[in-house]
Formats: C-alpha cells, structure tokens, sequence
C-alpha cells in the first residue's frame, strides 16, 4: 500500500486505486492532516481538550482502601457500567443523542445524515463493554470529599506524575488523565466538534473518490464516530458534582487485557459482580506510586492515625511521602 499527501489530505493507493480514509484523520483529531490550516488545529485542540494537565492530584479513599493501594502499588479501576452514580452513562448517552439529533437536521448530505442516524439506533442499545475508570480528584483536603466517609478515618493521596524513581500514573495512549465535564455548553461543543470534523472528512472522502466508494466505508465512519462520541463521554458528570472537581484515569478493555497481569478481575459489591483490574499489575511498570503527601481526614482519633500512617509507608518504603494531617475540623454529631 502506497500513500500521498494531498490538498484534501492522505490518499492510499491500493492495487491501483487510491481510497481517502478520512475517518481516521477525524477518529485522530485531524491534527495531521495537511487539509487543516495551523489556525484550525489550534481551534480543534482547545475545545476538545479532554486531557488534564494538573501538576498534583488526589485521591480519596478509606484506611482500608489506602492500605490495598499501598500493598498493590496500584489503583482499582472499575467498569464504568457499574459505578456508584449509575446516572453518568446515562448523562453523557442523552448528550450524545441530544446532538446527533441536531447535527442530523442541520446536515446537507444525505449519507452523512444515514451515518448519524444509525449511531443514534446504536446509542440507545446498553453496552455490552465498558472502560475501566479510576477516578481522582484535582482538590487537596475538601470538605465535599471528607464527608462522604464521617469519622471512622480517611486519607487524601496527593500524587505527581512525576517523581524520580516513581512508575509513572498517566501515560499515553492507554491510561490518560481525562478531565471531568460539568457545564452543559462545554459538553455540547466537544460532542458538535467532533460531529462536524467527521463530516467535513466524510464530504472530502466523497470529493476524492466520487467515482469508487468502498462498501464498508460508510460502515468505518458509523464504527469510529460512534466510538469517539462515548469514549469522549466517559467523563460526563452532572453538575450538581462539580465541587467534586474530579479528574478520570481512563483504561480501555482490550488494554487491560494485553497489558495488565491476570487481565480482567471481578470484586463483589450491592450492584453485582463488578469487573476491575489494579493499575499495579501492569506488566511493563514497576516501582511505588509517585505520592507526595497523604492528608489524614478530621477525625477524633487523627493523631494516632497519622502516626499509624507514618509507620506503615516507612515499612513501604515511602520515606519521602509527607504525612499532614487536614485543616477541616472534625465535628461531632
């Protein structure tokens, strides 16, 4: 297979003739495609930013909690299927179908309305696989948080993604750091971007190849837009959570399975069978967590728990890792 760079972007020549598969240059951002002035990739960077880029983040968890993550060096990252808030799937789905509707209307090709008329047929059907999510937060010691485990005793893990001598938390393609979406409009625009940069290469693609269309072409628009569309929904959140301010580690199926010793493992909770793997049974990373701190929650016994904490990550070897204790005072009753 041969290929070029054109006005309208990369033309593979296959056995003689030359295909545009433009949905990959849409499925990739279209960053690369030289169809795109600099100002244009620039304008689709910015509002689709998923990604976050905080220096220090923090996670929430019991003492029995921090003590697996201690031990396993690692996460768990659940199905986002079966997370406590059953209403996220659910969010980012009525967002999606929201705009497809609107994008359908207001689209002048016919075949393109075809594409966005089957992924709303899709969308609607419960999905048989999920991703793995690990969820953190971008603020140090919040009442919000605290609240949600009284006084029986909670730690907030501040962690940095990069510390010396630490295996890395994010990294790229497979465990990214997504930042959660709250506000309605930000949601909209990101799912309209997309939208509308799968069309703009759908209409190229008809443009170059008026005279052959492959018969499965229609169908790999249908397959990556409707990918794209509910894996940049993953981190869809109500508003009403904002305060939580909560950041996503994000890890696909067939990831977990390749990458990940033992694959896909299940733990038992009040919504069934849950599947999950330990970001710590990676098998190309080694090394403890990059923490920096651990802040103990308010509670009556928060001196002798910190002191309890102190000991346990010097057993661990996390020497380095600060111990504080959290600034929100602890009330009773």
């Amino acid at each position: 297979m041969l290929s070029e760079e054109g006005k309208t972007g990369v033309i593979y020549e296959v056995e003689g003739k030359k295909f545009r598969f433009g949905f990959e240059n849409a499925f990739w951002s279209g960053l690369n495609d030289p169809s795109y002035s600099e100002a244009s990739r620039l304008i689709i960077a910015r509002r689709e930013n998923v990604l976050s880029s905080t220096a220090t983040i923090y996670h929430y968890t019991s003492l029995h909690g921090f003590q697996g993550i201690i031990n396993e060096s690692g996460f768990w990252a659940s199905d986002n299927r079966f997370m406590n808030d059953a209403q996220e799937i659910k969010n980012g789905n009525e967002f999606i179908i929201r705009v497809l509707q609107h994008c359908k209307r207001k689209s002048r090709c016919y075949q393109f309305e075809k594409i966005l008329e089957k992924i709303l047929e899709n969308i609607v059907i419960p999905n048989r696989v999920g991703n793995f999510v690990a969820c953190f937060s971008t603020v140090r010691d919040s009442l919000e948080q605290w609240r949600g485990y009284g006084a029986e005793g909670a730690v907030c893990i501040g962690l940095t993604n990069h510390l010396p001598g630490a295996r890395p938390l994010f990294f790229g393609p497979d465990a990214l750091q997504h930042k959660a979406f709250y506000d309605t409009r930000a949601k909209i625009i990101l799912l309209l971007s997309i939208i509308r940069r799968f069309e703009k290469e759908y209409d190229l693609d008809r443009q170059t190849m008026s005279d052959i269309w492959p018969s499965n072409h229609d169908d790999l628009y249908t397959e990556r837009l409707t990918s794209m569309l509910i894996w940049r929904t993953i981190a869809f959140k109500d508003f009403s959570f904002k305060q939580e301010s909560e950041t996503r580690m994000v890890i696909p199926y067939e990831t977990a399975d390749n990458y990940y010793e033992g694959g896909t493992r299940f733990r038992v909770s009040p919504l069934g069978l849950i599947p999950y793997i330990c970001t710590g049974s990676h098998k190309d990373l080694s090394g403890p967590l990059p923490i920096t701190e651990v802040v103990v929650g308010p509670s009556p016994r928060q001196e002798l728990i910190g002191a309890s904490i102190r000991t346990f990550l010097d057993a661990k070897g996390y020497n380095a890792a600060v111990v504080r204790m959290s600034s929100v005072p602890y009330r009773s009753g």
